[in-house]
């Protein structure tokens, strides 16, 4: 959390009256759990298409499409997504059945990936036929073909290994934007290449405020794509050992890794 005092009360004019009935800016703080874990989900696992949203937390986990045809009788193909979406609801799952008949399929395709919803059933005539219902996956858009007999389980096996795919992707992804530096030269390159920097560090906030400085002037000489000062972000939980290393801007001996980042 954030202690913002009234300074963004005074930007905006948030107001109040007092006990006293005095017109007051208010004094603010800034939670970060709640929407900022709602923007890193969109930031992280969203793509060209839209959404993706893990399966533990989609309003709508699976959506039941009928692929309709012109000249054809719908009512058995809308009674079975009915009756597949029942069963999976009755399992408690969030479902939801798209039998809009205003639109094209590959609109409904379109629509429902844009929100990220993990998974969609496609269920057209000679699928009915063949006893089978095609599954579709949001976050790597792989298809296979499942028995409705088995529908409820191919559902629950899909959405645990969506999570596990999602949660590797952040992994990874974490993984390949944390660079370490040693040296003030390694720590600028990453620093400009957009990465978050971890470091040997000698605690020092007078150092800090030197790193802030410097790092902003050199990323506006070089040009970077973004530039700004770099300030640190957090102290690993996790600590290797600092003995024998030194603090990569000022040369005194560390005390304890840190991690940095640019500030916009």
């Amino acid at each position: 959390s954030h202690q913002l005092g009234r300074n963004f009360a005074r930007m905006f004019d948030i107001q109040f009256l007092d006990e006293s009935m005095a017109t007051q800016h208010a004094v603010q703080t800034s939670w970060g759990f709640t929407t900022r874990s709602i923007g890193i989900l969109v930031m992280v696992h969203g793509d060209d298409k839209g959404l993706v949203l893990p399966p533990k937390v989609a309003l709508t986990q699976v959506v039941i499409l009928p692929i309709y045809f012109k000249n054809n009788d719908n009512v058995a193909l809308n009674g079975k997504c009915q009756e597949i979406a029942q069963q999976l609801r009755a399992a408690g799952l969030r479902v939801e059945v798209d039998d809009r008949e205003n639109y094209t399929a590959g609109w409904k395709f379109n629509d429902w990936e844009m929100k990220g919803v993990p998974l969609r059933l496609e269920l057209g005539p000679k699928d009915l036929e063949a006893g089978e219902v095609k599954v579709v996956r949001r976050v790597d858009n792989k298809k296979s073909q499942a028995p409705i007999a088995d529908v409820l389980a191919t559902v629950q096996a899909e959405l645990a290994d969506i999570h596990a795919t999602m949660l590797e992707n952040a992994r990874k992804k974490l993984h390949d934007n944390t660079l370490t530096a040693e040296t003030w030269d390694e720590f600028m390159a990453h620093v400009n290449a957009l990465k978050v920097v971890r470091t040997p560090w000698c605690d020092g906030r007078e150092c800090e405020e030197r790193v802030k400085e410097r790092s902003a002037a050199e990323s506006k000489e070089q040009k970077s794509e973004l530039s700004g000062s770099a300030k640190t972000l957090c102290k690993p939980l996790e600590q290797e050992s600092v003995e024998g290393k030194k603090c990569f801007h000022c040369g005194e001996g560390a005390k304890t890794w840190v991690l940095w980042g640019r500030s916009y």
